[in-house]
């Protein structure tokens, strides 16, 4: 029989595994393993610290491994997958992107859904020397985490029945940030369609 402790001990056995793997795997662009490290950890069931790192290098991880596979995948190399049309798409919106806006898009492309994903395999398939590159992906990747792990946490607060007006809005603020987000990106790959 399933119980509450049983399950609170199963999550935080293998709940740090599952928020590493789940975030590097995760390219939706709601980033449901950050989200529930931040609730999780302000339940208690996860320390605090322990979690964002893990979100940390799980993002800067995935990151990077798409920035690396982008290098082996060059413009000779990627030929064979045209069968693959969706990533094709997705591949040349953000390659659209990129060109207009490099630097913002290695920030904040984390924060677009789907398209946003294939930012750092564009950039390693286009080879493109940025300068700072490194730093910035590592800030991309901090941001990013802090953002959606302050998101899980203060999801937790505003199920609370006892929280403040305050908590309340700010959590309907970062709601409506998610929402801001995904409508840009619906524009943009409207605009790319075209």
């Amino acid at each position: 029989m399933l119980e509450y402790a049983n399950i609170k001990e199963f999550i935080s056995s293998f709940g740090y595994l599952a928020i590493f793997f789940g975030t590097i795997v995760d390219h939706s662009g709601i980033p449901f393993p950050i989200v529930l490290s931040g609730y999780f950890s302000a339940t208690g069931i996860f320390d605090e610290r322990l979690a964002i790192i893990i979100s940390f290098i799980a993002v800067l991880t995935s990151n990077l491994a798409s920035y690396f596979i982008g290098i082996y995948f060059s413009s000779i190399r990627f030929n064979n997958f045209k069968k693959y049309k969706n990533i094709l798409r997705m591949i040349e919106i953000s390659e659209g992107v990129i060109g207009k806006y490099k630097y913002w898009m290695i920030l904040f492309s984390n924060f677009f859904a789907v398209w946003g994903k294939f930012v750092f395999f564009s950039i390693g398939r286009q080879n493109l020397k940025i300068r700072f590159f490194y730093f910035l992906v590592l800030i991309a990747s901090l941001f990013y985490t802090v953002v959606y792990f302050f998101i899980g946490n203060k999801l937790y607060h505003l199920l609370q029945p006892n929280e403040d007006f305050y908590s309340r809005i700010l959590i309907l603020f970062s709601l409506f940030f998610f929402m801001t987000l995904y409508l840009l990106s619906l524009f943009v790959m409207r605009k790319n369609k075209s």
